[in-house]
């Protein structure tokens, strides 16, 4: 792809271009990672239902997303980095979102645990 494809992914990923973006009436990354959050924090909410009526069960629920929406997710809500740090996924990664039956929410990313909260109030 060359360094044209790397400028472009910078640019979007930093919002060099917002106020054309805005213009145009596009979403930036922070319109993306509120999307996200919210529907990650809709399947909590859901999953929280579950493990009220079966506390002793379990619930997966595996979601597929791709790189440009999923990393400005983690990047700001896990990782809580500025727009300017990247966030490197490997072909075919992805991110655990543990949600335990009080509500509390964890992802492990490089080895690391993180506590964040996307549950409505």
């Amino acid at each position: 792809y060359g360094d044209l494809d790397k400028d472009f992914w910078i640019a979007f990923e930093e919002d060099t271009e917002k106020e054309t973006r805005l213009a145009m009436d596009a979403e930036g990354p922070d319109e993306i990672a509120d999307r996200l959050k919210y529907a990650v924090g809709l399947l909590a909410n859901y999953g929280a239902s579950v493990h009220k009526e079966n506390p002793n069960e379990r619930l997966v629920i595996w979601a597929g997303t791709h790189y440009d929406t999923i990393s400005q997710f983690v990047k700001r809500d896990i990782l809580q980095k500025d727009k300017t740090i990247h966030v490197l996924v490997d072909y075919g990664g992805g991110v655990v979102i543990d949600v335990d039956q009080r509500g509390n929410t964890t992802a492990n990313v490089a080895g690391e645990t993180y506590e964040f909260s996307v549950l409505a109030k």
